[in-house]
């Protein structure tokens, strides 16, 4: 599935209106035009843009860019937490937990003791 940057800021603006894009604006200080311009997908956000709206949230600018944002865990920092400690992994660790991620379960590890008990007793 393609990467639509476009779609998930939108969406996430949706998530930060609680009337009206003028509200964004007025907390932002960018203009109402502009953030009905981003909500109507007829122009981009500069990253300059991006910040003033994620600063003015409690957000970093690339949470606006995530799916399914959820502002609460967003604004805690438990995300930035995540992100940074995934970066610190090995690959293999990194490996797990990206499969844990994507499956919603970890994968069974079986002890090389387990897998020889299975096999029955050795003649």
């Amino acid at each position: 599935m393609k990467f639509n940057a476009t779609k998930k800021l939108i969406d996430n603006l949706q998530k930060l209106m609680v009337n009206s894009t003028g509200e964004i604006a007025k907390k932002s200080g960018i203009s109402k035009r502009m953030i009905d311009y981003i909500m109507e997908g007829s122009r981009g956000a500069s990253l300059n843009t991006l910040e003033k709206i994620a600063d003015s949230h409690g957000l970093n600018a690339w949470h606006l860019l995530i799916d399914y944002l959820n502002l609460d865990v967003a604004r805690s920092g438990d995300l930035d937490k995540l992100v940074t400690n995934f970066s610190k992994c090995d690959k293999t660790t990194q490996a797990y937990l990206l499969h844990v991620a994507e499956h919603g379960a970890a994968p069974v590890v079986k002890t090389s003791e387990q897998l020889e008990s299975r096999k029955g007793p050795r003649m």
